[in-house]
């Protein structure tokens, strides 16, 4: 097995062009096909002759076809002129000159943006007729048109046209070291110099050959090509044969188109056999025919900006993706089905599908221009293939899927027919010299031995421990002497086989309780020279001191929900994957900040669904991955640039109401785009010149000003957005490729202008006719006003005499009703004195003190009523009572009631009047207070004060009572006493809403404080 592996190493590091292939070289695999893209009539929409390719500098393909000149912006294809060209050439400024039949002339923008063809017919000489122009070139500021007869000069400086002519024909021509060269049939090599054809050094050389193209090799060397006479050399001012176009492939067929590429590689254009690119030393790599599906008939090839080519044939537009790192074996390389594995066995590759087993030279030593040499071709009795090859020194071994056998001189020699082995799986152990092949049924088994140099059927094992699903993978253990195995039902499994090879000594079924996720799609394989176990949560092994499965934790838990099917190392830190859901990538580890870094974009542009499970790194730069139709053969080392380089280009902005277009996507042509109103529903449409998997180009776009939010993606290329409001907006458009690459944003402003009956001059009119309204409406109140001034006026008139005589009324009535109300408060006096008196005759009668006492209190308490409806009555206002007379005038009868008159008084009441409601409250509790200090508070004595001050502030009335008397007794609590005077104060306080409190210091203090 170690010389197989030799093996495998040794072919893929042939299979590789160059050892390290950097981003956008031109490179692709020998005996594989790059990623292929062909358009034909259906989608020019015209005929499908196609002879040249240019591209511009906003990246647009412009294609010279039998129908007219095409345009291609990577979505849409459009006929932007009728004229028959053959040639392009780009003077880098933006103008692309075009001739070919009866046309000469250049791609340039026109004044509203789109790219035109514009003639330069009617500037020759009236004497001069355009045939065939096959070739352009330029030269500082004038361009070569070069036809049969003529070479055409245009000096674009001088905007004018001078012409060389000659008898015999001119073809082919180039430009190597700024220098035109021209072959002209029967004379030899000419240089063009100061309008004149003058024949290079040993020009003559060539007289009687035909040279079909030339192209540059190193510094001051050129190459003529021809398939009749060979290649030619010119160096040193010297001609001289040379082999590198002596295949005879190149020289049995119509060479057309020549180029030399970037990378320093060649394509071949043959009218009769297609298309063939070249390494350096113009051995070939690949070709395109017929075969291929491309038609034989090859004019040009063009190298675009991203170094991918442009292939026109006589039936279409050939786009191929050289820069790709992935390209494909498959059907036109004659193999066919689903490629489940290849391997190197005597210098030859076999590949194994469930279409046969297939085999071809490795591709260093194949020559594939040589059909024999070029296609995969089937073992014979092969059949219809299977799933594994083993190979040895000096041994085959397939395991079709009825019959196991042996390749032997491409022919399949069976050893073991089964019928139920469709998906038979082989593995080889190379210490006891077995192989052992599944069936269908999981729980049975083949076991084949060398014998005598041979294989043989050895036993058939039927097994009721095995799983009856089918085992899809298996793996022998060289440390622990065991096979490992995986069924189609998530099933695992290790087995030993006893010492006859013809039973099952040891099984062990792994499931939950070992660690083996339920409903997992697992599978076994070698990796790191351990049998590991794919999961749906990750990459699993069994330990066997612990006899349980056991998570490998170098990958976090990057699989844990993805899962994995196959992983191939690159390096200690770098590893290729597939996950159970097909994604494909790349991950690397970072060991020093644990970090995972993955790629799934190097994959992007391939069909999960079309994937098979081999997966296998052949050596530190070529990946191997089976698909439905082949297998494709990755370059790892190499880089592809998925990044835009070409911005997204608004390609048309046109007005719904009338289809007009208004912009055409030039960012050249500056212009005022200011719309009218009725105008404000526009179209946009868009493209991203970007080829590498442009069926797969999304856009996003926005409106600022109307919503600043950009869309979805989508793979539409055009929006409508109807009824913009009036105002300066922005549409922005950006797109992101299949590799998840955004370009940068492309912009068109614009602005929609107010409707007519917004604009400045509507508003001046307004304006107007509002002064003019208000003018009338002025006029109009003013004689209205007077009118009604004059009515008022007669009307207030006719009032003020009304109002006078109420006025009178009213008086007489105030009159009346004061008089009456002083009547009332006269009354309520008397009345109340009436009762006074009373109370003092009654009191006369009785013997008992106390009940005296009583009564005298009572009329007391009578008086001071009396005495406030006495000053209401006098005063001239009937509702306010003045507090300073009326408390000096109440506690004054007091003190003369109590015959102290030594007592001096002392009130202060200035400009405090009260209403009857507060009067008669605070009245009472002045003369409770009063009484009590002029019966007690100075006993036996006349002498003494007695001081009352009322007093506002702040919103409130602060009361104050002193005298300097006895003061009241210890033993009395005001808030519990049983005296009816106290106790009628405290009640007075409360309806006054007032607080109040008593002091003994130097005689009694009282105070009250009640709002206002």
């Amino acid at each position: 097995m170690s010389r197989l592996n030799g093996y495998l190493i040794l072919f893929f590091v042939l299979f590789i062009v160059s050892s390290r292939i950097h981003a956008q070289q031109l490179s692709t695999i020998a005996g594989a096909n790059p990623p292929m893209i062909k358009y034909d009539a259906d989608d020019f929409g015209g005929n499908s002759q196609i002879w040249n390719v240019i591209q511009s500098n906003q990246g647009l393909i412009y294609v010279a076809s039998f129908g007219g000149i095409l345009e291609f912006d990577g979505e849409t294809w459009k006929v932007i002129d009728p004229s028959l060209i053959q040639s392009f050439k780009d003077d880098g400024k933006g103008r692309i000159y075009a001739a070919g039949y009866e046309s000469i002339g250049y791609l340039e923008e026109a004044s509203d943006g789109a790219v035109k063809y514009n003639s330069l017919l009617e500037k020759l000489p009236e004497e001069v007729d355009v045939v065939l122009i096959r070739d352009i070139h330029m030269i500082e500021h004038k361009v070569f048109f070069i036809a049969h007869e003529y070479v055409y000069i245009y000096d674009a400086e001088n905007d004018s046209f001078s012409t060389i002519s000659s008898e015999n024909q001119m073809y082919p021509s180039f430009v190597f070291d700024d220098r035109l060269f021209i072959m002209v049939d029967q004379k030899g090599l000419f240089e063009v110099k100061t309008d004149s054809l003058i024949m290079i050094p040993e020009g003559a050389y060539w007289a009687d050959m035909t040279i079909d193209n030339i192209v540059p090799l190193e510094e001051n060397k050129f190459l003529t090509l021809s398939s009749k006479f060979g290649a030619h050399v010119y160096s040193n001012q010297t001609p001289q044969p040379s082999n590198l176009f002596n295949n005879p492939y190149y020289l049995n067929n119509q060479l057309f188109g020549a180029a030399r590429f970037s990378n320093g590689h060649y394509g071949f254009c043959f009218l009769t056999g297609g298309f063939v690119l070249t390494d350096t030393q113009m051995n070939p790599l690949l070709l395109l025919d017929k075969a291929t599906g491309i038609n034989n008939q090859v004019h040009s090839v063009y190298q675009d900006k991203e170094n991918n080519l442009w292939i026109s044939t006589n039936d279409g537009l050939i786009y191929l993706n050289v820069t790709s790192p992935i390209n494909k074996v498959n059907e036109p390389n004659g193999l066919e089905g689903s490629v489940n594995q290849t391997i190197i066995h005597n210098e030859e590759q076999y590949v194994i599908s469930y279409a046969g087993t297939f085999y071809r030279g490795l591709p260093n030593q194949i020559n594939i221009l040589d059909p024999q040499e070029r296609y995969f071709k089937k073992v014979e009795n092969s059949e219809i293939g299977g799933l594994s090859l083993i190979s040895s020194e000096d041994w085959l071994f397939s395991a079709h899927t009825r019959k196991k056998g042996v390749i032997s001189d491409h022919e399949f020699i069976p050893i073991l027919e089964n019928n139920n082995t469709y998906h038979a799986s082989a593995v080889y152990a190379k210490d006891d010299q077995i192989i052992i092949t599944t069936k269908e049924n999981g729980n049975e088994l083949e076991v084949l031995k060398m014998q005598n140099g041979k294989w043989k059927h050895h036993k058939s094992i039927v097994d009721d421990r095995l799983p009856k699903d089918i085992i899809h993978s298996i793996v022998y253990d060289e440390k622990n002497k065991c096979y490992w195995a995986a069924s189609t039902y998530s099933t695992v499994l290790k087995f030993k086989l006893n010492n006859s090879f013809d039973a099952i000594s040891e099984i062990l079924i792994l499931n939950d309780d070992h660690g083996l996720p339920s409903g997992s799609q697992n599978k076994v394989f070698l990796f790191e020279h351990r049998v590991y176990i794919a999961t749906s949560i990750g990459l699993m092994y069994y330990a066997e001191d612990d006899q349980m499965l056991k998570k490998d934790t170098r990958f976090g838990e990057y699989f844990d929900k993805r899962g994995i099917y196959s992983l191939a190392k690159e390096n200690e830190h770098s590893y290729w994957y597939l996950t159970t859901s097909h994604e494909i990538g790349h991950l690397t580890l970072n060991t020093q900040t644990n970090e995972i870094v993955t790629d799934t974009a190097f994959f992007a542009t391939l069909n999960p669904g079309s994937l098979t499970h081999y997966f296998e790194l052949l050596n530190d730069s070529t990946l191997a991955i089976g698909s439905l139709g082949g297998f494709y053969v990755v370059q790892t080392n190499k880089t592809d640039s998925h990044h835009f380089n070409f911005e997204p280009i608004i390609r048309s902005v046109s007005i719904l109401k009338n289809d007009s277009v208004i912009y055409n996507g030039s960012k050249n042509v500056k212009t005022d785009y200011s719309l009218d109103h009725e105008y404000n529903s526009l179209n946009f449409e868009y493209a991203a010149p970007f080829f590498k998997g442009n069926s797969k180009v999304m856009y996003r776009t926005k409106l600022e000003g109307f919503d600043d939010n950009w869309s979805e993606w989508t793979e539409k290329t055009e929006q409508d957005i109807t009824n913009i409001p009036f105002g300066e907006y922005s549409f922005s458009v950006q797109a992101r490729n299949v590799f998840g690459e955004t370009s940068s944003v492309t912009t068109f402003e614009f602005e929609i202008k107010p409707p007519s009956y917004l604009a400045w001059w509507a508003f001046i009119t307004y304006f107007l006719i509002l002064v003019f309204i208000i003018y009338i409406i002025v006029r109009l109140n003013a004689r209205r006003l007077i009118r009604k001034n004059l009515e008022l006026e007669e009307t207030i008139k006719a009032r003020v005499i009304e109002i006078e005589e109420q006025k009178d009324i009213i008086a007489k009535s105030l009159v009346e009703k004061e008089s009456l109300l002083k009547e009332i408060h006269h009354r309520v006096k008397n009345n109340l004195q009436i009762i006074a008196s009373l109370l003092y005759l009654q009191s006369g009668k009785f013997e008992d003190e106390d009940f005296k006492r009583v009564l005298e209190e009572g009329q007391g308490r009578v008086r001071s009523m009396a005495l406030i409806h006495q000053k209401l009555y006098e005063n001239d206002d009937l509702k306010s009572i003045p507090f300073d007379e009326y408390l000096t005038e109440l506690v004054g009868e007091i003190r003369s009631s109590f015959g102290m008159g030594n007592v001096t008084l002392n009130i202060k009441a200035d400009n405090i009047y009260f209403d009857v409601d507060t009067a008669v409250p605070l009245g009472l509790i002045v003369n409770e207070l009063a009484t009590n200090a002029f019966k007690y508070a100075f006993g036996t004595t006349s002498n003494g004060s007695f001081s009352i001050s009322l007093t506002e502030e702040r919103g409130a009335y602060h009361l104050n009572v002193n005298d300097n008397g006895l003061g009241l007794p210890e033993e009395i609590d005001i808030k519990k006493t049983k005296s009816l005077g106290l106790r009628l104060v405290r009640m007075l306080s409360q309806q006054l809403e007032g607080d109040f409190s008593f002091e003994n210091k130097n005689g009694t203090r009282f105070q009250l404080t009640f709002a206002a």
